[in-house]
């Protein structure tokens, strides 16, 4: 499955200047800018009867959407510098039709 992200969005934008937790000036604003193009795998099931269904799917992001932050001039004193950051989405649904 190919993920296309935008930046990082705040829901409240007086916490852009936010520090990171384990950082001494790392701001929340700093790290919006990941990767945009994400490959991921997904796995699913489905059960049901006629008119209704369960489904159950499970993704994994292979690819470090952190990644492109190494690569720009972060202030990460007081912290690791390589970043993390493989995404898991576990996704329930039922459907019924009439």
């Amino acid at each position: 499955m190919l993920q296309y992200n935008s930046k990082l969005e705040f829901k409240e934008k007086g916490k852009e200047g936010y520090v990171i937790n384990n950082y001494d000036n790392l701001t929340a604003e700093a790290i919006a800018d990941i990767s945009q193009f994400n490959l991921n795998g997904a796995i699913g099931a489905s059960i049901g009867i006629k008119n209704f269904k369960l489904k159950a799917q499970y993704l994994y992001g292979f690819t470090n959407i952190l990644k492109k932050l190494e690569n720009q001039e972060l202030d990460t004193a007081g912290g690791n510098s390589r970043f993390k950051g493989n995404q898991t989405m576990l996704v329930l649904g039922a459907l019924v039709s009439f």
